[in-house]
């Protein structure tokens, strides 16, 4: 699936549970941190998760569904290695592998850390090693053919 064919699926809570796979969510993550200042990437990353995963019946709690640590954590790790150009968020696992692993995570995180109750319901800073700064901005680069296309307006709300 390209970066539009995966944007829009995500944008329209089309893709079922079982496709939705942390490559994806890397993926789209690239694709919104090469559009968007920071904030502004990571607030379409988290209501495009939450949206998604309501979706597919899951509900935000405790145990499961949503985990804001790790939707930051994975957010500035991806907006600042999205400060090299690539042709397309495919492109960019290329060139980021360790980025493909969801186990890349522990390089800052124990996981007692990141599976905890608090890091699940709100931000916790590394314990590990400090995660990289995210950019303000996008890069000043063309990063791929759709990166000048214009998003899709923010869901009113």
């Amino acid at each position: 699936m390209d970066d539009a064919a995966l944007l829009k699926a995500f944008e329209a809570q089309a893709i079922p549970l079982e496709e939705w796979k942390h490559r994806h969510h890397v993926r789209v993550a690239w694709i919104y941190a090469s559009r968007h200042p920071f904030g502004e990437a990571l607030r379409r990353m988290r209501e495009g998760i939450l949206a998604l995963n309501a979706a597919n019946g899951i509900a935000a709690t405790p145990e499961g569904g949503y985990h804001v640590t790790l939707t930051i954590a994975w957010m500035r790790i991806v907006a600042a290695a999205a400060q090299t150009p690539a042709r397309d968020s495919r492109d960019f696992l290329v060139q980021h592998p360790e980025l493909a692993s969801p186990r890349h995570i522990l390089r800052y995180y124990s996981v007692d850390h990141v599976v905890s109750e608090p890091a699940r319901l709100g931000w916790v800073e590394p314990d590990l090693e400090p995660l990289p700064s995210a950019p303000a901005n996008p890069p000043s680069h063309p990063s791929s053919t759709d990166v000048n296309t214009p998003a899709p307006p923010a869901p009113d709300g």
